[in-house]
Formats: C-alpha cells, structure tokens, sequence
C-alpha cells in the first residue's frame, strides 16, 4: 500500500485508504507515510454503523471478515478511537443506518 500512496502523490492524485486501522500505531505508521510522501491534508473519515449493517456491508466486500473479527475491531475503536492526537488534520464522522449497495451516502 505504502508505494501505491507514493505513486498516487507523485502523479498529483489525492489517495483514500480503505481500511479500519484500529490501532493507533497502525494510523501513525500510514499518516506519517502520507506526510512524508507529499500528503498536503490527511483526513480520516469515521464510519458508525450498527454491527448488522456492518456485517451486511462486510459481506458484500471482496475479502469478507467473519463476525466476531468485526466485533473485535468495533471493540478496538471504541476503546481506541482516531483523535487528531494521531496527527489527522480532521476526522469526519458519518453515521450509517442502512447497507449502501457499494453507493456512499453524502453527507447530510
């Protein structure tokens, strides 16, 4: 991932990264990465959801988590929840009631 981001910024793209990182050393690590391979803004969007319709997004993904995996990083944010402390310059936070069918609701 760390060369795609690297690539992206040296061709002018802006750079989303799809993924939970539940983990404050794992947001670091990548927002770090980020900063020194050009990023001018690192903004990390929170999605909330009820797990039912995590697990119903989940399961429509290419590499689907099993239950309790998602259970265990739900668990993991909740205890441990991206701050600006991270080094983000903003966090968004959208909450999702529904299974999107892969179209990402706009903000409200």
């Amino acid at each position: 991932i760390c060369t795609d981001i690297v690539y992206a910024f040296n061709e002018g793209r802006s750079v989303v990264v799809d993924g939970a990182n539940t983990k404050q050393m794992y947001r670091l690590d990548l927002i770090n990465h980020c900063r020194a391979s050009g990023a001018d803004k690192v903004i990390a969007v929170v999605f909330h959801a009820p797990m039912k319709v995590a697990v119903s997004h989940n399961a429509a993904c290419g590499r689907p988590l099993d239950k309790p995996a998602l259970e265990k990083m739900a668990l993991d944010l909740r205890l441990n929840p991206p701050t600006e402390n991270d080094g983000f310059d903003a966090i968004l936070h959208r909450n999702i009631k529904a299974h999107f069918n892969g179209n990402m609701p706009t903000a409200p």
